[in-house]
C-alpha cells in the first residue's frame, strides 16, 4: 500500500482536481438555475398587459424589480463559483502533485545513495569505444 506513495499522491491530486472542478461546476450550474427561477415572476410581470399602465401599483413593480436584481446576484454567484472553484482546485492540486513528485525524487535519491541504482551509467563515448577495442585486439 505504501510502496509507491509518491505516485499514489500524484494520482490522488489528479482525482482531487477532477472531483473539485466537477463539484464547483455542479454548484455553479445549480446557482445559475436558481437565479433563472427567481427571475420567472419578473418575466411573467413583463408579459402582463398592464405593465406599462401608469396606474399599476408601484409596490408591485418594485417587488418584481427586486426579484430581477436578486436573480442577477444569484447568477453572478454561480458564474464566480465555477471560475474560482476551478482555479482554486487547480492550484491546490498542483501543490499536492508537487508534494508527490518530491516524494518520488526523494525515493530515487535514497535508492541512489544505497547503491540500488548504478552510480555511473555508461556514457555514449564508453559504449562506442568498447566495440572498437574488441575489433583491434
Amino acid at each position: 500500500m505504501y510502496k509507491n506513495i509518491g505516485k499514489i499522491i500524484q494520482i490522488m491530486a489528479i482525482v482531487f482536481l477532477i472531483l473539485g472542478v466537477a463539484a464547483s461546476a455542479v454548484y455553479g450550474i445549480k446557482k445559475i438555475s436558481e437565479g433563472i427561477e427567481v427571475r420567472e415572476p419578473y418575466n411573467k410581470y413583463l408579459e402582463r398587459k398592464d405593465y406599462h399602465d401608469k396606474y399599476t401599483k408601484k409596490a408591485e413593480r418594485e417587488v418584481f424589480l427586486q426579484a430581477k436584481e436578486k436573480s442577477n446576484e444569484i447568477i453572478t454567484i454561480g458564474i464566480v463559483a465555477i471560475a474560482l472553484g476551478c482555479l482554486v482546485f487547480w492550484v491546490l492540486s498542483c501543490f499536492i502533485y508537487g508534494f508527490g513528485e518530491l516524494i518520488v525524487k526523494a525515493d530515487l535519491i535514497e535508492k541512489n545513495t544505497r547503491g540500488q541504482i548504478s552510480e555511473n551509467p555508461p556514457t555514449v563515448e564508453e559504449k562506442t569505444e568498447e566495440p572498437l577495442a574488441a575489433e583491434q585486439g
